[in-house]
């Protein structure tokens, strides 16, 4: 997906993994309208996360460009 604003999402258990990283318990991925990532959960717990955007999200590929047209983020 990408942004039409800021994203801010603090992890608060388990992790995930992006292009631009991994992030953990208590670490803050903040992106901005010029990222454009696919964050994937590590295996093994879930993971909690809070996330908080100042627009909307806008999801990409096949799939997510159709669910754009249905889906209000």
């Amino acid at each position: 997906h990408t942004h039409g604003g800021q994203e801010m999402v603090l992890v608060l258990q388990g992790g995930l993994s992006d292009e631009y990283g991994h992030f953990g318990p208590g670490e803050l991925e903040v992106s901005d309208p010029a990222i454009t990532h696919q964050p994937i959960a590590d295996a093994g717990q879930d993971c909690i996360c809070l996330a908080v955007t100042d627009a909307p999200v806008k999801l990409t590929g096949p799939v997510g460009r159709i669910l754009n047209l249905f889906v209000k983020l």
